[in-house]
């Protein structure tokens, strides 16, 4: 019986561990021209998607930077405990993938917790790929989405 109860216990401990591993999930994002009342608008054709979902397998929006002067990236993720959520800016460059900004955002458990963070297309040469992973701030390492776009 003592086996058993251990055995129990031990399960219980680990259930609840990967629970906790698994406190974020993105259900939806979108790239617009703006935000009204929480939710996206003028929302960019093709919709941008987490390639987690798509697999790279379908065309990247793209943005013209002379009809959109600020894009926002918009985010819907459940989440059941507080924290921050990361997303990180990233373009494409002769040499590689340069980071150009990370946003932490604050979360609180929620079904669909909405968050956004904004990119102005007026500054630099914003031209070309983009990349925008979203990832718990204290875990940046575990990606949740990635989504790709171009700016012209």
């Amino acid at each position: 019986m003592r086996i058993l109860l251990s055995l129990f216990i031990l399960g219980s401990s680990f259930l609840h561990s990967a629970h906790a591993w698994a406190d974020f999930e993105v259900l939806e994002v979108s790239l617009s021209s703006s935000i009204q009342n929480r939710e996206p608008a003028a929302s960019v054709s093709p919709a941008v998607h987490c390639e987690k979902d798509k697999n790279g397998q379908s065309d990247l929006p793209v943005v013209n930077s002379l009809v959109r002067p600020k894009i926002f990236f918009w985010t819907r993720i459940a989440s059941t405990s507080e924290g921050a959520i990361r997303h990180t800016w990233h373009q494409h460059l002769e040499d590689g993938w340069e980071t150009i900004a990370v946003v932490n955002l604050p979360i609180k458990p929620s079904p669909g917790y909405r968050m956004w963070s904004s990119k102005s297309l007026r500054r630099g040469n914003p031209t070309g790929d983009w990349m925008i992973v979203v990832a718990p701030s204290h875990d940046p390492e575990r990606i949740l989405c990635i989504t790709r776009f171009s700016i012209k």
